[in-house]
């Protein structure tokens, strides 16, 4: 279901974060902060998101090998530029450049990341918005913790969440107590 559903406002995800915890109207404001600091979260979620996304990709993997590559063949350049007993150019340190080159080394499999962040972050948010404000945390498709994550991750109305909710420790949530 990645994709679907149609993206929202900031201002409309704030509008029905509230409907979902409906504040009372002394603490709306107080609220009303508590859903966009979650917001702002998400924002950095989702730039976290889109490169992880980007370094699975084929041609990431590609690029990486070709500068770890050129990488390698500097290393080799200004060793023998040294070894002729002349300078390297100042702006070529071979410690910068033996920096790079373990930098960029390919990942083994199992260290690729893998999993999406900003589900995970959006389901983790809402599970703490929902305590503090006293809304029903049940894991249900459609009940006030499943709709506040998907109006946090900014699609509606169907984003499959459940499996993360599933997968969601609040004793290990990151943001536990946050709000």
């Amino acid at each position: 279901m990645r994709g679907r559903g149609r993206m929202m406002t900031r201002e409309r995800q704030v509008k029905a974060a509230l409907e979902v915890l409906k504040p009372s109207s002394d603490r709306r404001a107080v609220c009303r902060e508590s859903v966009e600091n979650a917001l702002g979260m998400m924002a950095m979620a989702s730039s976290s998101h889109r490169i992880r996304e980007a370094e699975r990709s084929k041609a990431y993997s590609k690029a990486r090998r070709a500068y770890h590559s050129a990488a390698r063949r500097m290393r080799a350049a200004i060793v023998a530029l040294l070894a002729t007993g002349g300078g390297a150019p100042a702006c070529l340190e071979l410690e910068r450049i033996e920096e790079a080159i373990s930098a960029s080394e390919p990942l083994p499999q199992q260290y690729r990341p893998t999993g999406s962040i900003k589900p995970t972050w959006a389901v983790a948010l809402a599970w703490d918005l929902a305590t503090k404000w006293g809304r029903n945390v049940t894991l249900t498709v459609g009940g006030d913790w499943w709709r506040l994550a998907a109006i946090l991750y900014g699609r509606l109305p169907l984003i499959d969440l459940y499996r993360h909710m599933l997968a969601f420790e609040p004793e290990l949530s990151p943001f536990r107590g946050w709000f």
